[in-house]
C-alpha cells in the first residue's frame, strides 16, 4: 500500500488541497519537516529527488533549487531542495510523523 498524504497549501493568492502518494508523499513530507533547511540526496537519500520535486512543482507547489558544491573522492555538485510554499499537513499515513 502507498503512503497517502494531504496537505492544504495557499500559491499564488489561492488556497488549494492536494494529496500526495507513494515516493511524493515521503519527498513532500521530508521537504516541510526539513524547512529552510531543505533536503539533498545525501541527507535524504532517495532514488529520485529531481523527479519527485518535478511532480510537486506541477502540483502547484514552489520548491527552490539550490545547487551546493561538495567535495570528497566524488566531488561535484548538489541540489538542496527547499519547499517555499507554506503548507499545513491534513493527515495521511505518515501525517504523524509530521
Amino acid at each position: 500500500m502507498k503512503a497517502v498524504l494531504q496537505i492544504h497549501y495557499r500559491a499564488n493568492g489561492e488556497a488549494g488541497t492536494r494529496t500526495a502518494r507513494g515516493r511524493y508523499a515521503w519527498a513532500l513530507l521530508q521537504l516541510a519537516i526539513s524547512g529552510d533547511r531543505g533536503c539533498t540526496p545525501i541527507t535524504h537519500p532517495g532514488p529520485r529527488w529531481s523527479s519527485y520535486v518535478h511532480r510537486l512543482r506541477q502540483g502547484g507547489l514552489a520548491i527552490e533549487t539550490i545547487y551546493e558544491a561538495h567535495a570528497g573522492p566524488f566531488a561535484g555538485n548538489h541540489a538542496r531542495y527547499v519547499l517555499r510554499t507554506p503548507v499545513v499537513i491534513l493527515g495521511g499515513d505518515d501525517a504523524e510523523a509530521a
